[in-house]
């Protein structure tokens, strides 16, 4: 069996290329793939997988980008960062801004359980 990693590539920036015409399943694979290639990019030395250059190319963009209508910035932002943050329970995480997305979600919790 394949490993997520190997099944699943970032390619051009387009976290969730065609996204119209995919199912929510295939939506919710390729987004795991996705994280599973931000731990790998975040923990990695450098290496010569090609989805392990694209990521830490994306994070990179996304750290320096200031452009309000950036995708690549705000889908690696929005998307993977908090997702990423929402599931990592590790207080030594190699993820770019893990710790800030992980306070982010418990605040946000936090705000919707009071009346």
């Amino acid at each position: 069996m394949q490993q997520p990693q190997d099944l699943c590539r970032f390619t051009g920036g387009a976290i969730l290329p065609n996204a119209n015409n995919l199912t929510e399943q295939d939506r919710y694979f390729i987004i795991q793939c996705h994280l599973v290639n931000l731990d790998h990019a975040s923990s990695c030395p450098g290496c010569e997988l090609k989805h392990c250059r694209e990521m830490k190319a994306a994070l990179a963009h996304a750290d320096i980008c200031k452009k309000p209508d950036c995708r690549t910035g705000k889908r690696v932002s929005n998307l993977l960062l908090h997702g990423h943050g929402r599931i990592c329970m590790n207080d030594f995480c190699s993820v770019p801004r893990c710790m800030e997305m992980r306070v982010a979600n418990i605040l946000y919790a936090f705000s919707k359980s009071i009346p």
